[in-house]
């Protein structure tokens, strides 16, 4: 019969148990979580200011993921309606389809199927392991709803009131001033550059936002059910392991 023993975590001195990164952060969870399997940790074997900087790292990569996505989507979604020319080509192939879709879809992708991929083969029932995940995944996934609330209406004011007709003819006009002075001869081609980008932007730059919006939700709904997915596992585990004993 198996025995699950008490103990402890060992850290090494010098060493801080501090999440710094993402990579930090996954690398601690994992450590603790492959010894809780074997023993039950006391509440005090992880310092509750190193908990919070779980939360910090997951605030802040929160963030700028998010504001990545949707700085890039308006450049990505101008490639797919043909207005931004990829590699000096206005009709996109399939490789360019998907490289315009990774440029604003992929740091925020790439580490949510990263960390889903941990948290699927990690045991999360253990006290600690369960505590940092909780400062971490929450943290994480209220960020992402915070933020992208917050871009959607920034995008919804540029719409209504930046980035009107009239404001559009008013800022072509005096790019067009501007470039008579500067370059008199390129005058007409730059204030029609102007109107046409600013028309081409305004045109897609709620769709860009509901894109964006999509990705993130996407995102942290994925983060939520890989958790309980996993915890699910985990409490398998336990019967398991106590039917053993």
């Amino acid at each position: 019969m198996s025995e699950k023993k008490s103990g402890s975590v060992i850290t090494p001195e010098g060493r801080s148990t501090k999440a710094k990164s993402f990579l930090q952060a996954i690398a601690e969870i994992e450590q603790i979580s492959a010894a809780e399997i074997e023993i039950d940790l006391p509440p005090g074997a992880f310092p509750t200011p190193s908990k919070f900087s779980f939360s910090d790292v997951a605030v802040k990569h929160a963030a700028v993921t998010t504001f990545a996505t949707f700085f890039m989507a308006p450049f990505s979604i101008l490639v797919m309606e043909k207005f931004l020319p990829i590699f000096g080509n206005r009709n996109p192939g399939t490789l360019d389809i998907i490289f315009a879709y990774l440029l604003s879809a992929a740091p925020a992708v790439s580490f949510t199927l990263v960390f889903v991929y941990i948290i699927s083969n990690i045991y999360i029932r253990g006290a600690v392991t369960k505590s940092l995940l909780n400062y971490y995944v929450n943290s994480y996934i209220i960020t992402k709803f915070t933020v992208t609330i917050f871009l959607l209406m920034v995008f919804a004011i540029i719409y209504k009131s930046v980035i009107t007709p009239e404001n559009i003819g008013s800022i072509s006009r005096y790019m067009y001033s501007v470039a008579q002075v500067v370059a008199r001869t390129k005058a007409p081609s730059i204030g029609e550059w102007c109107y046409n980008s600013l028309v081409y932007f305004r045109n897609v730059i709620i769709q860009a936002a509901v894109y964006s919006a999509v990705i993130h939700v996407g995102c942290a709904i994925l983060l939520g059910l890989a958790y309980f997915r996993s915890y699910v596992i985990s409490r398998r585990i336990d019967i398991l392991r106590r039917e053993w004993e």
